[in-house]
């Protein structure tokens, strides 16, 4: 098991991992990944002792089933209009890989690989496989020992920002306070 992988499982709370994959395999879902902050968070946990909060678990699955009730959770979609699972302090966001926006927009097959490449910021482009039990992705393995936050793919990370209602440096910036890396600017500050 490499060092990411073992990282990961050393911060992350195992019995939210566990309910909240549970959960979303209990839906019918297949192929199922984890992304997003749970993932690069829990590794900057270990590696640098930077504090993670787990209240948000980002799934990508090779589709939704058309209804979802899951008793206790309140069903909301969030902003990119993929089901969110809430309960208490917790959600869950379900994304069929084919709809996240970098593939679309790109019109680049489905792919794990491409949605690495298409994910704002470098420190993003990690999966967590819970077939293979490895944490998956170089570029942003990368960026968490370079301890560097910069873009990815820079219209998403326009759309990001956009979306936070922040510049695209100010979410840079926000993103390198709380993870304590160097913000990498695309625009120069005044």
């Amino acid at each position: 098991m490499d060092k990411f992988t073992l990282a990961f499982h050393e911060s992350v709370d195992k019995n939210l991992l566990h309910m909240t994959y549970s959960i979303v395999k209990g839906l019918g879902c297949k192929n199922i990944y984890l992304a997003g902050g749970s993932i690069y968070r829990n590794i900057i946990a270990t590696f640098y002792g930077v504090k993670s909060s787990q209240i948000d678990f980002d799934f990508l699955v090779e589709e939704v089933p058309k209804t979802i009730d899951v008793l206790g959770w309140i069903m909301k979609m969030n902003r990119f209009g993929h089901p969110k699972l809430m309960r208490d302090d917790l959600s869950i966001d379900i994304a069929p890989l084919h709809t996240v926006p970098s593939i679309a927009r790109r019109k680049v097959a489905p792919t794990i690989e491409n949605y690495l490449t298409g994910v704002p910021l470098k420190v993003q482009s990690l999966v967590y496989s819970f077939e293979e039990d490895i944490v998956i992705g170089e570029i942003g393995k990368q960026a968490i020992l370079d301890k560097r936050i910069e873009i990815n793919d820079i219209i998403e990370a326009e759309n990001a920002a956009l979306k936070k209602g922040l510049t695209l440096n100010q979410m840079i910036e926000e993103k390198a306070r709380s993870t304590q890396f160097l913000p990498i600017y695309p625009i120069k500050k005044n």
